[in-house]
């Protein structure tokens, strides 16, 4: 395998455990969901459901689509070399 390739595979293993904290986080957060609150704690609560889970879709919106494009991008590339390969 070569440098690039070990290189691709050892960072999508380091987002994918990234994903992974990430999960195990959300079900932390959904595991709070059950709880009775008084008027001011569930304003307090919608505060910060408005605040943090826009943030962080936002974030898993634009990580989707950088993984989108690296994906694009090294496919391109391979097809590109089996594609020179296959002429030559």
């Amino acid at each position: 395998m070569s440098r690039a390739m070990h290189d691709l595979v050892n960072r999508v293993a380091y987002l994918k455990r990234g994903v992974d904290s990430l999960l195990r986080q959300l079900d932390d957060v959904d595991r709070l969901g059950g709880e009775s609150l008084s008027p001011l704690a569930d304003s307090q609560v919608e505060d910060a459901n408005q605040r943090w889970a826009e943030f962080a879709a936002d974030h898993i919106e634009l990580a989707t689509q950088y993984a989108e494009g690296w994906y694009k991008a090294v496919n391109q590339i391979l097809s590109d070399q089996w594609r020179a390969e296959g002429s030559s």
